[in-house]
């Protein structure tokens, strides 16, 4: 009977036991220590990775926002009066003058109408829509409907 008890104190005092379980415990808080940095290090790549892509279209942004820039300047400038001008005397138009013009009378064309701002245009003021009860239910209305009267049915039918 003695040796019985003997044995799991033996057991649980041997000193190359406790010599494992502090090398056991010493190697899973390493290991951990070395999964949170590896983690760490990566979450902190992929936040710097992501940084620089954000910079880079930001770059690429503000050279579009450039070059639009420099489109219109240019569409701008093609489309003045004096560049237009240039262009028509080029391709062999003239300025039209009250005794130079010709107005020919086409049979059938009635033209266009003139607009009538006589009428009042203004569309008729649209009806609101009544809303759902379901959207119209302040908290307390909701909770005594769904929360409070469900209990009180469910106490009554216990009963």
């Amino acid at each position: 009977m003695t040796i019985l008890r003997f044995l799991p104190q033996a057991y649980q005092q041997a000193p190359g036991r406790i010599l494992k379980q502090r090398v056991v415990i010493v190697l899973a808080v390493v290991v951990a220590g070395l999964v949170i940095a590896i983690f760490y290090l990566w979450y902190a790549e992929q936040t710097a990775s992501n940084g620089i892509a954000i910079e880079n279209l930001k770059r690429r942004k503000e050279d579009l926002v450039n070059q639009i820039a420099n489109y219109h300047s240019k569409i701008a400038s093609l489309s003045s009066e004096e560049a237009m001008k240039k262009r028509a005397e080029k391709m062999g138009f003239i300025l039209v003058s009250l005794e130079n013009a010709q107005y020919l009378v086409l049979p059938g064309y009635i033209g266009r109408s003139a607009p009538d701002f006589s009428q009042n245009n203004n569309p008729a003021p649209r009806e609101q829509p009544e809303l759902e009860a379901a959207y119209t239910q302040s908290l307390w209305d909701l909770l005594w409907k769904n929360i409070l009267n469900t209990d009180a049915l469910q106490i009554s039918r216990a009963e």
